[in-house]
C-alpha cells in the first residue's frame, strides 16, 4: 500500500485583515514603510556601485543623463512637404540701399542758381577778351623779333575750344618772355653800332696820326668823318 503523499496547501501568512479599524490603519502603516525603506536601500546600493565600478547607473524615466541629446516631440503635420523651397538670397542694393550695385540710386537734379550762372558767363566772356587781346601784341612781337621758333608762332594762332585761366597765364607769360627777348635785342643793337662807332672813330684818329695833315685834307678823311 502505497503512501501517497499529498502536498497541502500553503497557509496565506498574511496578516488577516482585522474588523478592528485601528488595526487596519496600523497594518497599511507598515505595508508603507517597508515599501519605503526598499526603495531607499536598493537607491543607494546602485549608486555605490555606479562610484566603485563605474558602472552606470539605471535612469529612470524622465531623468537626463550627461551627453545625452534632448529629443523634442515633433509636432505631426497632415501634409509635409517633401523638400523645402530654397530661398535666394538677396543682393547687397536690396539689403542695404546705400550701397553702390545694382540698385541705381537717386538722381539728384542741381539746384540752378541764376545769380551764379550769369556771375560765371560774365568771367567766361572776360577771361575769352584778355586773351584775344594778348594774343595780338605777341603776334605783334613775333614780328619785331623776326626770329622765333614755330611752337611759339603755334601758340599764338591756336583757337582754344574751352578758354580758361590756365590759358590766359600761359599766353600772358609768353607775351612777357617775348619782351624781354625784344629789349634784349634792341639792347645788343644798340651796343654794337656803339661799339662800331667806336672803333671807326679810333681808327680815324689813328690814320690822322700816322698820315697827319695830308690825311685831314683827303678824300678817305670825309668818308670816315661822315660814317663816324
Amino acid at each position: 500500500m502505497q503512501n501517497i503523499t499529498q502536498k497541502q496547501p500553503k497557509k496565506d501568512q498574511s496578516t488577516p485583515l482585522s474588523d478592528n479599524p485601528v488595526e487596519q490603519v496600523r497594518g497599511l502603516g507598515r505595508s508603507v514603510g517597508k515599501t519605503v525603506v526598499q526603495d531607499l536601500m536598493g537607491g543607494i546600493a546602485t549608486d555605490a556601485l555606479a562610484s566603485l565600478f563605474g558602472t552606470p547607473k539605471p535612469a529612470s524615466k524622465g531623468d537626463l543623463q550627461p551627453g545625452q541629446a534632448v529629443e523634442m516631440p515633433q509636432a505631426k503635420s497632415a501634409t509635409q512637404p517633401a523638400e523645402m523651397p530654397v530661398s535666394r538670397m538677396p543682393w547687397l542694393p536690396e539689403r542695404f540701399p546705400g550701397f553702390p550695385g545694382r540698385a541705381k540710386r537717386a538722381e539728384q537734379k542741381p539746384a540752378f542758381n541764376l545769380e551764379i550762372m550769369r556771375q560765371l558767363k560774365e568771367q567766361e566772356v572776360l577771361v575769352q577778351r584778355k586773351i584775344d587781346e594778348i594774343r595780338v601784341e605777341i603776334k605783334q612781337l613775333i614780328l619785331e623779333v623776326k626770329t622765333v621758333d614755330k611752337e611759339i608762332q603755334q601758340a599764338a594762332a591756336n583757337e582754344y575750344v574751352d578758354p580758361g585761366e590756365y590759358h590766359l597765364n600761359f599766353l600772358d607769360r609768353l607775351k612777357t618772355a617775348l619782351k624781354l627777348m625784344l629789349v634784349e635785342m634792341k639792347t645788343s643793337s644798340t651796343w654794337l653800332q656803339t661799339h662800331k662807332s667806336k672803333k671807326k672813330r679810333m681808327g680815324y684818329w689813328n690814320q690822322y696820326k700816322k698820315k697827319g695833315t695830308m690825311f685831314g685834307l683827303s678824300h678817305e678823311r670825309n668818308v670816315a668823318t661822315q660814317v663816324g
